[in-house]
């Protein structure tokens, strides 16, 4: 999965690329609803370092979102 290479601090969360997927069990979309049965987009968030912690891990994170808010976050990249 190709993660933004922009995002040279560890610090910094890098995104994956939104990908189109089968929700087949209850998914919670960014905005609140809950869907199933239908496709929605999805992509994962990665921070290499955390303040430490025991144990030392990498925060992971899923977002699952559906057309409209693909499209949203497209124009709100494109405009920074």
């Amino acid at each position: 999965m190709p993660l933004d290479q922009g995002a040279h601090d560890p610090t910094q969360p890098r995104y994956s690329n939104w990908y189109k997927v089968f929700a087949w069990k209850p998914r919670k979309l960014t905005n609140g609803k809950t869907v199933w049965f239908k496709f929605i987009y999805k992509r994962t968030i990665i921070i290499d370092w955390m303040p430490p912690t025991f144990p030392a891990k990498q925060y992971f994170n899923t977002q699952y979102t559906d057309i409209n808010g693909v499209i949203k976050d497209k124009l709100i990249q494109k405009n920074r």
